[in-house]
């Protein structure tokens, strides 16, 4: 049972059977429930279902062509290419629309929107879409190639001991030596950057250690208690203008520990064209 204030649905898990044409068809069912509005009927409950709940007359519209599945795929067309739909059904007032890094398109919707309903919902976002979809499209090819300092590179497989970069190739023994050659570069870089920035302040901020981790939903983190700056590792498939501009965004926060005016004013007079920089990692 879902519980909300006042009147609640809830999915009936039995089935409801049909026999007016001589062929049984079961249904998911939803019905009403509303809190018992006496004794004797929270006393008759709690003798069946041991609640303080019961069940109100059935009147139970089953709309035409809903599927009662939570969740359920289906096929959506968008300028001449076929995406995969997902739909999940929830207890959701509102609609939702959620492009996966897979190019999925997740609906989450309410029980009783139809697949008619959902092709409606994205022919009426189609802008949303398409822009979505171009992100998510763009970021699927960066993750299957291999950049390093903003630069893509061709991974070629020979029998050397060392890595060699020449023009747009990377030349590797195999991933595993490649794997730790990047984390030694990204410490390397970072580490350089950091100083190379820091110098630039003439604030009185501490110098901060340097922390270096995977993160899905920042690319920097500065942290006063321990006077730290975590960069995201993946920064290294980025420029050296966007390694430097979020290094200037942390120490800016230890100026002022906020996204006020003052603090982007320190962030431009550090680099007054950040704004670029900004739109790249945004991509």
């Amino acid at each position: 049972v879902l519980f909300s204030q006042g009147i609640n649905i809830i999915q009936f898990l039995g089935s409801l059977y049909f026999f007016s044409s001589g062929e049984s068809k079961s249904y998911t069912m939803y019905i009403w429930i509303e809190y018992a509005d006496s004794v004797a009927q929270t006393s008759m409950l709690n003798k069946t279902m041991n609640a303080t709940l019961y069940v109100k007359a059935v009147d139970c519209k089953l709309k035409e062509n809903c599927d009662t599945r939570t969740t359920y795929s289906i096929n959506y067309k968008l300028n001449g290419e076929t995406y995969k739909v997902l739909v999940i059904k929830k207890n959701n007032k509102n609609t939702y629309i959620k492009i996966k890094d897979d190019m999925t398109i997740c609906v989450t919707t309410n029980y009783l929107t139809t697949k008619r309903e959902v092709k409606t919902i994205l022919d009426n976002e189609k802008l949303f879409l398409q822009k979505a979809l171009s992100k998510a499209k763009k970021k699927m090819e960066k993750a299957s190639s291999f950049y390093y300092l903003g630069q893509k590179y061709d991974i070629i497989k020979v029998p050397f001991d060392d890595i060699q970069l020449d023009s747009n190739k990377i030349y590797t023994k195999d991933d595993i030596m490649l794997e730790k050659w990047l984390k030694l570069e990204t410490k390397r870089v970072f580490n350089e950057r950091l100083t190379y920035n820091y110098d630039l302040f003439d604030e009185d901020i501490p110098f901060p250690k340097l922390k270096i981790r995977s993160m899905k939903t920042r690319w920097g983190v500065c942290n006063k208690r321990d006077d730290s700056v975590t960069l995201n590792s993946k920064l290294i498939e980025y420029g050296i203008r966007e390694i430097d501009y979020v290094i200037i965004h942390e120490l800016s926060h230890f100026v002022h520990f906020d996204h006020s005016r003052e603090f982007w004013q320190t962030v431009e007079k550090h680099m007054p064209d950040y704004k670029k920089s900004v739109e790249v990692l945004k991509e």
